[in-house]
């Protein structure tokens, strides 16, 4: 009796065995949020038709085109310039690029060659719930590179930050670009592959707008992206936002606007004649240039000695425009009168001679505190200053942490390379210490922390200088690694650094999990199968 128990031991074994792995399987496997409902977008996959905007710029139907021409943009050394704006089927692809397709017959392209440019796209989507979370998810094929006219290959640009790719929503009818008003996603790379960028959001409207930007700073062979098969669904509900204002009583008249925009700032006269922007939060030299049509160059020039590396505080006076150039008759300088008991004739003494004064003039009242300005820049030369009229560009990624005598000063900063330098304002005055992190594909050209002494009324600025690492193990594929009909793998948003993006490698390992599995689970039948037939034997 104890022999027949003892022959079940291995079949029980195999079987507890078999369940382990599959288990395994399961908890190794990454876990999504589930998209909620139907896609939202209108015509996602391009398959909807297109409309012209010029001779060599098609639009998908349904979406907004959107461009930057002429303008250098911080950080950047060179314009960016219209890209041409493409919707392209599979009958004008050569078999090898069917991959940029990822659904149907047609793809998005934008580029321009030999050029720096900065494009999107947008659509203004309805039939959202306030406060509910949803997820918008963009699959982009970085085809920024440059041509290996030897091997008639792309080669992919030194420079990991290059070309960057980023996600925003923000309420209809607002301005493009608006940092103040879009929820933006952080900058992605990763030439020569698609990755799935994503954003999750809250809805503040019923109606908002989805937008993706791209942003390539160097003038290379080409400039571009391919983009298919966008997808917007809703996640879970979320407490309504605070800052959304309860619905007016029906007896208030007028009735005030329900989707109020915040007030745009207006240009203010001077007595002489001058034209004077009142800094509001959210400005920016670049911004104000773009805003009034001025040159950013003759901005600056109009504002010299008052706005030092392009530093704006709340309040400030930013010159747009001088007043006009008139002649004015100089007034003469009034001399007292002689005193009583002197002959008019006789000249007026010579006033006595003042001390030279000892004491600067008065300055207007002073707050008390400091401000610190930080940003991160690619240091070229390596002589650890930035010369920005040479290509040392602002970076982004890098992460900087301010530490007081009280301790850390606000959550740590991750650079864009765009909206920088990035001001700390109302500082006490006393010891801090700047720590920065290199950005991916970088190191730093010092120890990673400065010291700094802050004077009451100081504004002191400190660039964070970064060499590129060749010595970087993180790869640069130049071939695409992923299946386009893949849908499993579209579950997963994949934003570099996002947890949630499945490596080729953690597949492999799945996959050997579940045939580990299968087999030993077989293995354990074949063996309950033999034991049975021996025993009726």
């Amino acid at each position: 009796m104890n022999s027949k128990r003892e022959s079940y031991i291995p079949i029980i074994l195999a079987l507890f065995a078999g369940t382990l792995v599959m288990l395994a399987i399961s908890l190794a496997r990454p876990h999504h949020t589930r998209a909620q409902g139907p896609n939202l977008l209108t015509n996602p996959d391009f398959e909807g038709g297109w409309y012209d905007i010029s001779a060599d710029s098609q639009i998908p139907n349904g979406w907004k085109a959107h461009w930057l021409d002429g303008v250098t943009m911080p950080g950047g050394s060179l314009p960016v310039l219209r890209p041409e704006f493409r919707v392209l089927s599979d009958q004008f692809l050569p078999p090898h690029e069917h991959y940029f397709i990822r659904s149907g017959i047609h793809c998005v392209k934008f580029f321009k060659g030999g050029a720096p440019i900065y494009a999107g796209l947008s659509q203004d989507v309805s039939g959202l719930e306030v406060g509910r979370q949803y997820r918008f998810i963009a699959p982009v094929y970085i085809d920024t590179y440059e041509w290996d006219g030897v091997k008639q290959e792309k080669v992919a640009p030194s420079d990991p930050n290059g070309a960057l790719v980023r996600l925003g929503a923000g309420p209809v009818g607002g301005s493009w670009r608006d940092e103040n008003t879009i929820n933006y996603s952080s900058w992605g790379g990763g030439y020569l592959q698609y990755r799935d960028y994503t954003l999750d959001f809250v809805a503040t409207a019923t109606e908002m707008t989805v937008y993706v930007e791209f942003y390539s700073k160097w003038a290379v062979s080409n400039s571009g992206v391919f983009m298919d098969d966008l997808r917007l669904f809703a996640l879970e509900m979320v407490d309504p936002p605070t800052e959304t204002p309860p619905p007016p009583p029906e007896n208030v008249d007028p009735t005030p606007d329900p989707n109020p925009q915040p007030p745009a700032a207006t240009p203010t006269p001077r007595p002489d004649g001058s034209i004077v922007h009142i800094v509001v939060e959210g400005d920016t030299m670049f911004g104000l240039a773009i805003q009034y049509g001025v040159g950013l160059d003759e901005l600056r020039r109009l504002n010299e000695g008052t706005v030092i590396n392009d530093f704006l505080r709340i309040g400030q006076e930013v010159i747009i425009s001088p007043g006009p150039m008139t002649g004015v008759e100089p007034t003469a300088t009034p001399q007292p009168p002689p005193p009583p008991d002197t002959d008019p004739a006789d000249p007026p003494p010579a006033p006595p001679e003042a001390d030279p004064p000892t004491d600067p003039p008065p300055m207007p009242p002073a707050s008390g505190t400091a401000t610190l300005c930080l940003l991160a820049y690619f240091d070229a030369n390596q002589d650890g200053f930035r010369q920005a009229d040479q290509g040392e560009m602002a970076l982004p990624n890098a992460t900087i942490t301010v530490v007081g005598t009280s301790g850390p000063v606000g959550e740590p900063y991750v650079t864009d390379g765009i909206n920088e330098p990035h001001c700390i304002e109302n500082l006490p005055p006393g010891n801090y210490i700047v720590r920065h992190s290199s950005p991916p594909g970088y190191q730093a050209t010092d120890a990673g922390q400065w010291n700094i002494v802050l004077a009451a009324d100081q504004v002191s600025s400190l660039e964070l200088g970064y060499i590129r690492d060749d010595s970087a193990t993180e790869p640069m594929p130049t071939d695409p690694d992923t299946d386009p009909g893949d849908d499993a793998d579209r579950e997963s948003p994949a934003i570099p650094g996002d947890t949630g993006e499945v490596s080729g490698m953690t597949r492999f390992l799945n996959t050997v999990l579940m045939v580990s599995g299968i087999l030993i689970l077989l293995l354990a039948i074949g063996v309950g199968v033999l034991f049975v037939l021996s025993r009726r034997a």
